[in-house]
């Protein structure tokens, strides 16, 4: 699958969901945050494709009361003939975003506050929302009362795909998710995961392995000098997260990983880029030979990873040459 920049032009979403559609891509996914709204991008999508899924990647759930998201959903599942993955993500808190230009808090004005009660409700209610009914929900973050679509949706289940990384979110998506979309982490943090990934389906006594499970990667080709420079800085960013430093620190980074951190949050970016080693790099990314990746991807599908996303950092052309190459190693 592949994953694009949600605040890209129309045009280019358009050129580049095509290219991935004849060029076999399962699922084309669109990133939001301070970008276009995806749903209503994901609709004009669904408009000019025909046959590859299309999904948000992820829609961040304190941007929209789970009513409003349950609308949305079922209003492009309609216009893309079924077409809709809904991804879901909590995005980050204001004292985990050194290094990033948004928090929710920033971004949307409301508290980031109990995320995985707040996931488990909205998922909850969006479900029962989408199934037709008249919903009546109590939770511990979200409730609702007397809500019924004025119309039948075309399909009650939509798959819904949680953006998980730490330990306990990922054991809430054994429990309710269709999916997972994990995010820039290596194959080994993935199979170090997995025991809270089955823990959570068994106690609703689900299959673990009827859980897709997907993995963002950044990439960025050898011959996109451009490219393999904002990779660097994306992961250099994210050593200044606590949950990616423990993933650094479990795959030998530590040392180098904290240095990185120190300068992210100094606000030296370009020398904590600088001092970012090769080899971290490449522990949760595809840089270098495009021809040469499918070693790597196999490394994520033997983790468990059924679908593979790539986040090419490349521009318009780049990106539609690397559609191409890379159409076969998947």
């Amino acid at each position: 699958a592949y994953v694009a920049d949600g605040s890209l032009p129309l045009e280019v979403l358009i050129s580049l969901a095509k290219a991935c559609e004849e060029s076999k891509y399962e699922s084309f996914f669109l990133t939001e945050g301070n970008t276009k709204d995806a749903f209503a991008t994901l609709s004009a999508l669904g408009i000019k494709t025909k046959t590859i899924g299309l999904g948000t990647g992820v829609a961040l759930i304190y941007s929209r009361t789970p009513t409003m998201i349950a609308m949305s959903a079922a209003a492009v599942d309609e216009a893309t003939k079924k077409r809709l993955i809904l991804g879901l993500g909590v995005g980050r808190g204001a004292r985990s975003s050194t290094g990033f230009n948004g928090s929710i808090e920033n971004m949307y004005g409301v508290p980031f506050k109990r995320p995985l009660a707040s996931m488990r409700d909205y998922i909850n209610i969006v479900r029962q929302i989408l199934k037709g009914n008249t919903v009546n929900y109590q939770g511990e973050a979200y409730s609702l009362e007397r809500f019924k679509f004025d119309f039948p949706p075309v399909r009650t289940d939509i798959p819904i795909y949680m953006a998980a990384q730490g330990p306990k979110m990922v054991a809430l998506a054994g429990e309710i998710a269709n999916g997972i979309l994990f995010s820039n982490v290596s194959p080994e943090y993935i199979v170090g995961v997995m025991p809270q990934l089955i823990n959570g389906a068994k106690i609703v006594d689900r299959d673990s392995k009827r859980i897709d499970l997907g993995c963002l990667i950044l990439t960025a080709p050898e011959w996109s000098q451009e490219a393999t420079y904002r990779v660097w800085k994306a992961i250099a960013q994210r050593c200044s997260l606590s949950h990616y430093q423990k993933m650094f620190e479990q795959l030998g980074f530590s040392k180098e990983s904290k240095l990185v951190a120190q300068l992210v949050n100094a606000g030296d970016m370009q020398k904590a880029i600088d001092s970012t080693p090769k080899e971290l790099v490449e522990s949760v990314s595809l840089i270098g030979d495009p021809t040469l990746w499918a070693e790597r991807l196999d490394d994520y599908k033997k983790a468990g990873i059924k679908l593979p996303v790539i986040r090419p950092m490349t521009n318009l052309m780049e990106s539609l040459r690397l559609i191409k190459e890379t159409s076969n190693i998947f």
